[in-house]
């Protein structure tokens, strides 16, 4: 399970939109530390439909040799996060609307579950624990700070999820966003672009209703919560996907 501080390491990315990678402090070995950090840059969106990652390049950003990326590519390769080419390289899949559909269906039952259960264990440390991340998520929506705020909207939702006391569960979220990264990383661009002086980002009820939720130890409502800060974006990032299709298609 990848921990809060795991995901604090990750950086917001240079001005052009590429990641910028780099090692955190950690007990675990030096291959694991180099498959979280690429495996948290794919969930988070940070890297494009389509985009080669080299292993020559990430050793190089990461200062490590080429074995603990190698590995690191084919441990993400094994769950169908990347596409590894026969040199070595890595691809981040192309976006499709049928997958996009699976993913979500998928993030539907398992994630609003994993919140029910959630819902029914959360105690007072673990809430206000929620509760500054949430409003930290809210602060950086007014000050329209894109990319730390789908930062905290990934820790936010992986807190939760943790509550829930399931790590086979937590597993399968796991990989469900990692599948889903390309279509963060549409999301993410069209979020930028809306950024404007005179306009805020715009999200739906889903993190409101959830913490109402949590805080009432109310399951069902929990589920039915976490179910609308998913489909909020949903139609949204069909659209999104099928524009970027047909562009590549041009």
């Amino acid at each position: 399970m990848v921990t809060p501080g795991e995901r604090k390491t990750l950086a917001e990315g240079a001005p052009d939109g590429t990641p910028v990678l780099r090692l955190a402090g950690s007990r675990v070995t030096l291959a694991d530390r180099v498959y979280l950090q690429i495996r948290n840059a794919l969930m988070s969106g940070q890297f494009m439909p389509g985009q080669t990652l080299t292993i020559d390049l990430l050793s190089k950003q990461f200062g490590v040799s080429h074995m603990p990326v190698r590995e690191a590519l084919r441990r993400l390769s094994a769950v169908e996060a990347l596409e590894v080419a026969q040199n070595g390289s890595a691809r981040v899949p192309l976006v499709s609307i049928e997958r996009l559909s699976d993913i979500c269906t998928n993030r539907l039952h398992i994630e609003s579950h994993a919140a029910a259960l959630a819902a029914g264990k959360i105690d007072t440390a673990s809430l206000s624990r929620l509760t500054a991340i949430a409003e930290a998520h809210e602060e950086c929506r007014q000050n329209n700070e894109v990319y730390r705020m789908l930062e905290l909207n990934q820790q936010l939702h992986f807190e939760i999820y943790a509550l829930a006391g399931s790590p086979i569960m937590m597993q399968i979220i796991e990989n469900l966003w990692l599948r889903h990264g390309p279509y963060m990383r549409l999301l993410t661009d069209d979020l930028v672009k809306q950024v404007g002086p005179n306009s805020n980002l715009e999200v739906g009820p889903g993190h409101k209703m959830l913490m109402t939720a949590l805080k009432a130890g109310d399951e069902s409502a929990a589920a039915a919560a976490l179910k609308t800060d998913i489909l909020g974006p949903y139609e949204m990032l069909q659209e999104l996907c099928r524009e970027y299709i047909e562009a590549e298609q041009r």
